[in-house]
C-alpha cells in the first residue's frame, strides 16, 4: 500500500510527512492506551504532564503548549525560515522558547474544550497537524 504524502520534503529532500503520521501517532496512542484523540491528550498532556508542540499546515505555524508555566501558555513558536529551506528544521519545537502567547489556562483540563486556533477546535487542528514534540 502506497502512503500518501501530506507535507512534502518536511525534513529534507524526500523526507516527507505522510498522512498517516498526522495527529497522535501510533506510538503516542500506545503509550496512552487509547486511539481517541481526547483520551490521548488527557493522558499524556493533562495527567503525565508532557509538553506538546505541533506544526499546523493550514496556518503554516508551529504551536506549543508549555505545561511548566503558570498560567499554562499556548504559544506560536519562533520560526527561522533562513535557518533551512525545510519546514521541519525552521523551528526547534520547544514550548520553552519565547513565542507569541495566544492563550493561557489556569487548569490544563480546560485546554481541550476551550483552545481554538484559526476558529478550529484543538481536536480538528491536531488531526491535520504533525506533532513535532511530545515530551
Amino acid at each position: 500500500m502506497k502512503r500518501e504524502i501530506y507535507l512534502k520534503d518536511f525534513y529534507g529532500n524526500n523526507h516527507h510527512v505522510y498522512k498517516d503520521e498526522l495527529g497522535f501517532r501510533n506510538e503516542m496512542q500506545q503509550e496512552a492506551q487509547s486511539n481517541i484523540a481526547r483520551e490521548v491528550f488527557r493522558t499524556l498532556v493533562e495527567q503525565v504532564g508532557y509538553h506538546l508542540a505541533f506544526y499546523d499546515p493550514v496556518t503554516d505555524k508551529f504551536y506549543g503548549i508549555q505545561r511548566e508555566a503558570m498560567p499554562i501558555a499556548v504559544k506560536i513558536l519562533p520560526r527561522d525560515r533562513s535557518q533551512s529551506p525545510y519546514i521541519g528544521y525552521q523551528c526547534d519545537s520547544s514550548p520553552d522558547d519565547e513565542g507569541e502567547i495566544i492563550a493561557s489556562f489556569l487548569d490544563v483540563r480546560d485546554i481541550w474544550d476551550n483552545l481554538h486556533i484559526n476558529g478550529d477546535s484543538l481536536e480538528v487542528v491536531l488531526r491535520r497537524s504533525f506533532i513535532t514534540s511530545l515530551t
